[in-house]
């Protein structure tokens, strides 16, 4: 596990509601959407595609909110179908996760279970960073997992 600081970002975002087991499917034609819109508002992509889950759930079947987020720069005023937004920056406990997806949640419950015994307070926000994707069964994939941290009390 690393703890990092996650700066801002300027994102199109697709927030949407559905569960786990939705998430394969709902993603290739959200991400597609997306970068049409961005492409149409004659946009930069400033990154890897990042989804941001919010309480996510321990069932693939309980609804949640997830982002679909790409990150762009734009000087330009925006008239697209999605939300262009700034993600706020972050302190987080960090894991990469390498290969196929099936094995993602084994990455999760590493990096959670090194979070606990250190002690870390979960916001309840998490982040997955598609640094490399191939596809879903790709043993090259290379995904971020990044939980944010509660702010230290005052």
């Amino acid at each position: 596990m690393q703890m990092k600081v996650v700066p801002p970002v300027r994102v199109l975002s697709a927030p949407h509601r559905i569960t786990l087991a939705e998430v394969g499917k709902t993603a290739s034609a959200v991400c597609a959407a997306v970068e049409a819109d961005a492409a149409a508002q004659g946009m930069t992509v400033n990154g890897p595609w990042m989804f941001i889950y919010r309480n996510l759930p321990h069932d693939p079947d309980t609804p949640f909110e997830i982002e679909f987020c790409l990150p762009v720069q734009s000087g330009a005023v925006y008239h697209g179908r999605h939300v262009l937004k700034t993600l706020p920056g972050t302190t987080c406990a960090a894991h990469v996760h390498e290969g196929p997806l099936d094995r993602l949640f084994d990455s999760y419950a590493t990096l959670l279970r090194a979070a606990a015994a250190r002690g870390c307070r979960l916001s309840g926000e998490s982040r997955e960073i598609y640094h490399c994707w191939q596809g879903p069964q790709a043993a090259e994939n290379r995904v971020e997992i990044l939980f944010a941290l509660e702010p230290e009390p005052a």
